[in-house]
């Protein structure tokens, strides 16, 4: 039997009272924070240190200040506190709610999606961060995030994976030099007679570009290649020449006009993966389901262009800029 005597758990009130004197600098203002009384707080750092057989201030100077130790005790004692707090907002969490939800997507994602929904309020509280491409799922496997948006269905059966939208590409050409002004959409057949700029080989807009060029035999490849969107804009607009990219705003007095191939609209699937069994699920298909109604756009403007989610796509809107922006489709389920 050991001879150690027990030693009763920390109690989250103290680690809070520590915290508290190392952010605002003394107990005086530490208790006025918390709206308890000063020697209350002042006893029970000392109570603290001498069970940590430490000591975590300087009293020295005026300002109460952070020894070495208390630095690193510091920064334990921040996590905990975060950690509580999770907890306790998990205790209570409505599996409907969607207040809270951690959402990661690629950047793309991220600002022509859930940035307008975040702006139209439909997506509550919910934190929204970015991953990397490369590896979506690790954040749904580490338990960093509820919910992932990746054009990579779900590899495994142990996550659910719905289509959440079509994404459209587009090709978009100074508005001033438009060879296409007068076409709502633009055919590959079209858009092989020019040089026009690509993104790289890596990206989902190149891959399904150099897919349906191949179904035409056509040996053609973007001149200049970006790593980004907008940067293909920038090209685009520096050498006056077209670009092919996804759903992206047109920027530079750019006008986009979508791409068809020989099948129709030439796009990329946006899915919605989540881990089979999460606590949220019913929260977690709701929001999706609002993605799929939430139009950000270029809308396809063609009378035979038919939605891959089995919608009709909207009616025809003004070419150019105006085509672009952010709203809700109607109840009758217009997707974008």
């Amino acid at each position: 039997m050991s001879a150690h005597a027990y030693t009763p758990p920390m109690e989250l009130r103290v680690l809070r009272y520590f915290e508290a004197v190392a952010r605002l600098g003394s107990a005086n203002a530490a208790a006025a924070d918390l709206n308890v009384a000063q020697p209350a707080v002042s006893r029970q750092l000392r109570a603290l240190e001498r069970e940590l057989g430490v000591d975590l201030f300087d009293r020295r100077k005026q300002a109460l200040t952070l020894t070495p130790a208390g630095r690193r005790f510091l920064a334990i004692v921040r996590d905990l506190l975060t950690r509580a707090e999770a907890a306790e907002r998990f205790a209570g969490v409505d599996p409907r709610d969607p207040s809270g939800l951690r959402i990661t997507c690629l950047a793309a994602t991220l600002d022509n999606v859930l940035a307008p929904m975040v702006a139209c309020g439909q997506l509550g509280s919910s934190q929204v961060r970015v991953i990397e491409a490369e590896h979506p799922y690790r954040e749904l496997e580490s338990g960093a995030a509820d919910l992932v948006l990746t054009i990579d269905p779900a590899p495994h059966p142990q996550f659910v994976t719905v289509p959440v939208r079509w994404i459209h590409l587009t090709v978009q050409v100074p508005a001033a030099r438009d060879p296409w002004e007068r076409d709502a959409t633009v055919s590959l057949r079209q858009l092989v007679d020019f040089d026009f700029v690509g993104l790289t080989r890596r990206s989902a807009s190149r891959i399904v570009l150099d897919r349906e060029l191949r179904t035409m035999s056509a040996r053609r490849a973007p001149i200049l290649e970006a790593e980004t969107a907008i940067m293909a804009q920038a090209l685009a607009v520096q050498r006056d020449l077209p670009c092919v990219v996804s759903e992206e705003p047109p920027r530079f007095g750019l006008r986009a006009h979508p791409l068809h191939g020989a099948s129709g609209c030439l796009g990329v699937f946006l899915y919605g993966c989540w881990e089979a069994g999460h606590y949220q699920s019913p929260a977690l298909e709701a929001l999706c389901e609002r993605m799929r109604r939430t139009t950000v756009v270029p809308r396809c403007r063609t009378a035979t262009c038919v939605d891959p989610l089995g919608e009709p796509e909207p009616e025809p809107e003004p070419a150019g800029d105006q085509a672009y922006s952010a709203s809700t489709a109607e109840d009758s389920g217009g997707q974008a």
